[in-house]
């Protein structure tokens, strides 16, 4: 059995489950809905029901499952995708990091360090650990410092 064999039975077999307790009519709603490119009332005359009909399932919890399932299906078939062509990506990226257009090497370089050691932020996050919600009066604060004090106790 090769693999596209491999896919299309797993395929089945994730369809069996999905579907399991829905009508055809319903399943075919499934998978329209899924697409985003119709409307529910597209959708209830592509499947051959009434508008209200389409509604009505959305608000049943096996078909709820089902959209749900499908929509995992779909992006865990995504994320396969992309993780078979990662390598293609990287030595395409790598490429472009090493250009003669500096921009695109600088662009390239830059996205290749971010995504592997974070972005870098010039935002400082203090946490106030001090539950003490006493009242502060900066301008004495302000001048006992220029008197030399360390009036909130801080380590400079």
């Amino acid at each position: 059995m090769n693999s596209d064999e491999k896919m299309e039975k797993r395929k089945k077999a994730v369809q069996t489950f999905m579907y399991d307790g829905l009508t055809d009519k319903q399943c075919q709603a499934v998978e329209l809905l899924q697409t985003g490119d119709y409307t529910k009332i597209q959708i209830a005359d592509m499947v051959g029901v009434h508008r209200n009909t389409i509604t009505e399932w959305c608000k049943m919890d096996r078909f709820r499952a089902a959209l749900k399932e499908c929509a995992d299906e779909k992006i865990q078939q995504t994320l396969n995708k992309l993780k078979s062509r990662s390598a293609m990506a990287t030595d395409i990226l790598w490429k472009l990091a090493n250009s003669e257009d500096k921009r695109v090497a600088m662009e390239a370089t830059k996205y290749i360090l971010d995504r592997n050691l974070g972005k870098t932020t010039s935002k400082i996050i203090v946490e106030d650990n001090d539950k003490d919600d006493k009242d502060i009066d900066i301008a004495a604060e302000i001048e006992a410092m220029k008197n030399g004090e360390n009036p909130l106790d801080i380590d400079f």
